[in-house]
């Protein structure tokens, strides 16, 4: 049986040696926002950010502070609490009375027919004025740029839609490790240096960060289209894809 082990072991090396020989090749192509030079606008289009947050008093506080300190001067910020049994609540209620451009959502009851993370999303849209929709987690930190790169890559390249991949961020070196081995499985796998090519298959969307104009979040039929989805993220990317 030892030589079972070898084989398989040859394999997983040629798999992955493989699959970083790919990213090393390809990884120039998936855009990089922290290069995105920004330039000033005398009127820059709302973003409404919708913040998805169940039970998330722990890290909620610090990403609605990192988005209220952004350099983007045109953001409203609507924080979803989702039928939440801690102190989210209390905390949309405490940044919202200090932070002008914050306000929340409170839901108690799930609709029929929705999954959770979609239908707060729903309502949260519900409550936006804005031109852009960004769709993010309440576990997020923010750069102070990001918005402003964000908006400006869009600008730029003319885009419906930008998704970005996080950083990850922990205590322990594993954290990092983690973060870099999904990215690396991501791209590879993925293919995701396609996504920016209308012509291919390849899709992404990633709940962290979806930022997505809103002529064409309704052009898709908006979350109601896909209410009952666990993978809501992904399949806003895919649609986006498929309709624009």
């Amino acid at each position: 049986m030892e030589w079972l082990y070898w084989l398989l072991s040859g394999i997983n090396a040629l798999m992955w040696g493989g699959m970083a020989l790919l990213y090393t090749a390809k990884v120039a192509q998936i855009g990089k926002l922290y290069k995105t030079e920004v330039l000033p606008l005398e009127e820059p289009p709302l973003i409404s950010v919708i913040i998805a947050a169940r039970n998330e008093h722990k890290a909620l506080e610090r990403c609605i502070r990192s988005l209220a300190g952004q350099t983007y001067s045109n953001l409203e910020i609507i924080a979803v609490d989702d039928r939440s049994t801690d102190n989210t609540r209390a905390i949309i209620e405490e940044m919202a009375a200090k932070y002008p451009n914050v306000s929340g959502v409170y839901i108690e009851e799930l609709a029929e027919h929705w999954m959770g993370k979609s239908h707060a999303l729903y309502e949260g849209v519900k409550r936006a004025n804005g031109e852009w929709l960004l769709f993010t987690d309440g576990d997020i930190l923010f750069q102070p740029e990001c918005v402003s790169k964000a908006e400006a890559y869009c600008r730029k390249g003319r885009l419906d839609h930008l998704t970005l991949i996080p950083d990850f961020h922990g205590s322990h070196l594993f954290s990092k490790w983690y973060g870099a081995f999904i990215f690396l499985s991501a791209s590879s796998f993925g293919m995701l240096w396609k996504v920016k090519n209308p012509k291919a298959p390849q899709s992404l969307g990633i709940g962290a960060f979806n930022l997505v104009k809103r002529s064409a979040y309704e052009r898709i039929g908006t979350h109601a289209a896909f209410s009952y989805n666990s993978t809501d993220d992904a399949t806003l990317g895919k649609r986006i894809n498929q309709v624009i």
